[in-house]
């Protein structure tokens, strides 16, 4: 006996404008990938629960391509077959643009249809768009409308799917947001006209049907996608010129903005610190105008002299409405560059370089020429002269060595004097490598690890370290800061207790008694210690898993609720593929710690147990401060704080936004440490630190993903000066 179920999943992403000229409105170009795979299960008396699968996936590449994938018929068990085909095409009509991806199954079943169990089918598909909003001015502010709409109730519950909007241009920060996961959503973003948005629907169906009765049915079934751009309503300045964060090459600017829609004049503030620019003090107040535009660096305008090369400089533009009422703006910033060469290609610092690699930097302030030293020792490079000048900013050296460290440096020349460069280092594949703390770096732990990866021939490892760095570079087994000798498998070094707000420089050298070439001397790398206390900064993570001597991955050391997911829904890092910590959306350094939370029913908790600091009252420190990043995503839920001491009640601070989940942007956090002392706590003496989401006693239910980073202990702010 036979007998065929057939499932069809589309997906269409229907793209309209509430605008006069919907066919203006969107430009959009696609890439769809479209995988089926079957799951047929069956009960047997005598074998038991049997499945078989059959994945694949399809692509189709071209905005104006139809593709047509097939799976061969293959036989599974007995003879019983499983036959896919998946489809992707695209149309473009007058007003709109319609993209499909569509899967669909078929089965034939060579064994009794009475003995089916059920049988489930697993389709995924994702449409993959780049939109431009083209019917407003570039930059202009946008809201990107989404709706997710299912005719069939049944499926809001069995349909799992992702919505995925990114977007990276001049107006916009590149990001991600996800947004909902089971049944019809809808949701906003921010958009500007003109950038390039990507986005991203995937779904995952899951159809059953019983051999007495059909959930689902047959046939058909559509997810409808709107995307709707609507134009904002501004009431901050927007759109600054030059670009936040740019890098500017002269000695005088003309700042510009976008004005708020209800604008009728503007405060300007500029000046060399965020926190003067921020407070409006210190002379950074540059008056109220009417005109969009602010010159500095010419005569008769601020700083007269020109612009100084290597400067960070911060702006702000408050808008002001016709009764007086103010919107305070964004902080904006640009930098001149060096008189210096910076920005090289390897970066300093960079390991696994390609011995055939070509060297190349961005050119200093008004550079005309340029002067390359290279080599292998600090000292020849440091101090080498009187070699001609380029025009080039790139440089080939003869092929290099593996295993070993290399040194560079630019001098600069614009006609008028010669700057010297700063020497920097790479190393190629098979040196001595992946230093933690990592060179350059900042508000290190005072009482932090050294830890490296071996190199490719070491025997052992020679450990120097200082706080000279020409002692270090320079140093041998004779000298102060040579600390001794580590076997192979013992890649770490405890330097104690260091002095805060301090450079400190360490060189690991790799010896091999059998190789001619031994031993290997590395390169010089420097961190510099915090002038606060560091309870976690999340830097010195990595991903190197246990047993591996050299293993410190975050989750060892915060505990959450893997081991206890019924109770918990924690789970600190990411899962593979690395890294285990967040590299992108980071406050400071180069890590941040990914919190994924689940409190439907449980809470979530993830506790450290500390080494150092324990003594909380320290330095004179006074505050706790944890930066925390959320998501709109998010489901909306607190966040708390709680220490211990070894015995006694823990105490719990929690933060005042009852949906801190959902703040997207970094935030800092403070704490008065009096607060948990009011609470019980001893604060010469914590011992753990727990980050929590919810409500422990009553959790309030959703799930979500967190980022925290520089957890730390500070003194009192000082006084500012009248």
């Amino acid at each position: 006996m036979q007998s065929s179920k057939a499932l069809i999943v589309a997906v269409s992403i229907m793209l309209m404008s509430v605008l006069h000229q919907p066919v203006r409105a969107f430009t959009f170009d696609y890439h769809t990938i479209a995988n089926a795979q079957a799951l047929v299960s069956w009960y047997d008396s005598y074998f038991g629960l049997v499945a078989a699968y059959d994945p694949d996936t399809k692509e189709a590449n071209n905005a104006r391509s139809y593709a047509t994938a097939y799976f061969d018929d293959e036989t599974i068990l007995w003879g019983d077959h499983v036959a896919i085909s998946a489809l992707a095409d695209a149309s473009v009509e007058p007003n709109e643009v319609v993209l499909s991806a569509e899967v669909t199954g078929s089965y034939e079943f060579a064994i009794a249809w009475p003995l089916m169990e059920y049988f489930q089918q697993d389709a995924n598909g994702t449409v993959e768009g780049l939109l431009r909003i083209d019917e407003f001015p570039a930059g202009t502010p946008c809201s990107l409308q989404i709706d997710i709409s299912f005719p069939n109730e049944t499926w809001n519950g069995l349909c799992l799917w992702q919505l995925y909007i990114e977007s990276s241009s001049d107006y916009f920060v590149a990001g991600r947001d996800e947004l909902g996961n089971y049944g019809a959503r809808s949701g906003t973003l921010d958009a500007y006209a003109g950038e390039e948005i990507y986005v991203f629907l995937g779904f995952a169906a899951y159809g059953r049907a019983d051999h007495d009765f059909e959930a689902l049915g047959d046939g058909n079934f559509t997810i409808n996608a709107t995307l709707t751009a609507t134009k904002k309503v501004m009431t901050k300045a927007y759109n600054p010129t030059p670009a936040d964060g740019n890098i500017y090459n002269d000695t005088a600017v003309s700042l510009g903005w976008w004005p708020g829609d209800t604008a009728v004049s503007h405060d300007v503030y500029f000046g060399t610190s965020f926190d003067d620019v921020n407070e409006g003090t210190n002379g950074t107040f540059q008056g109220n105008q009417a005109a969009t535009s602010f010159i500095v660096g010419s005569s008769e305008s601020p700083y007269p002299d020109g612009l100084v090369p290597g400067t960070t400089y911060y702006w702000r533009i408050d808008e002001v409405e016709a009764n007086g009422t103010k919107h305070e703006g964004d902080i904006w910033s640009f930098r001149t560059p060096p008189r210096t060469a910076y920005d090289p290609d390897p970066a300093d610092g960079a390991e696994f370089v390609d011995p055939n690699a070509t060297l190349s930097w961005e050119p200093g302030f008004l550079t005309k020429s340029h002067t390359i030293y290279f080599g292998d020792n600090f000292n020849d490079v440091n101090n080498a002269s009187g070699v001609p000048s380029q025009e080039s900013t790139t440089y080939t050296p003869d092929p290099l060595e593996s295993e070993k460290f290399y040194y560079w440096r630019v001098d600069e020349d614009d006609g008028v004097a010669t700057y010297k460069g700063e020497v920097w280092s790479f190393s190629t594949p098979g040196a001595v490598g992946s230093p933690n703390p990592y060179k350059g770096a900042e508000n290190v732990k005072q009482t932090t690890m050294l830890r490296w990866v071996a190199g490719d021939d070491a025997g052992s490892h020679q450990v120097y370290f200082g706080t000279d760095k020409v002692a270090v570079s320079n140093a041998t087994t004779a000298s102060p800061e040579y600390k001794g000798i580590k076997n192979l498998d013992d890649v770490q070094y405890d330097p104690g207790s260091l002095m805060g707000g301090t450079n400190y420089y360490w060189r690991i050298d790799e010896v091999n008694n059998l190789n001619p070439n031994s031993p290997w001397k590395g390169g010089v790398w420097a961190f510099t210690t915090a002038d606060y206390l560091v309870v976690d900064d999340i830097e010195s993570y990595n991903d190197i898993d246990p047993p591996n001597p050299g293993s410190n991955t975050i989750f060892a050391y915060w505990i959450d609720g893997y081991s206890t997911p019924a109770i918990n829904g924690a789970l600190v890092g990411n899962d593979p593929p690395l890294p285990y910590t967040e590299r992108t959306i980071v406050h400071g350094g180069r890590q941040s710690m990914p919190y994924v939370y689940d409190i439907t029913g449980k809470y979530a908790e993830a506790a450290l147990t500390l080494e150092s600091p324990r003594d909380w009252t320290a330095s004179d420190v006074n505050t706790l401060t944890i930066w925390f990043h959320g998501d709109f995503a998010n489901d909306a839920a607190p966040i708390y704080v709680a220490i211990a001491n070894m015995t006694g009640t823990p105490a719990v601070v929690t933060h005042d936004d009852s949906a801190a989940t959902q703040i997207n942007a970094w935030t800092q956090w403070d704490i008065p440490l009096q607060e948990f002392a009011d609470k019980g706590i001893d604060l010469t003496n914590v011992n753990t630190i727990t980050i929590g989401i919810g409500d422990k006693a009553n959790p309030p239910g959703g799930l979500g993903k967190m980022y925290f980073d520089d957890i730390g202990l500070h003194r009192p702010a000082e006084e500012p000066q009248p």
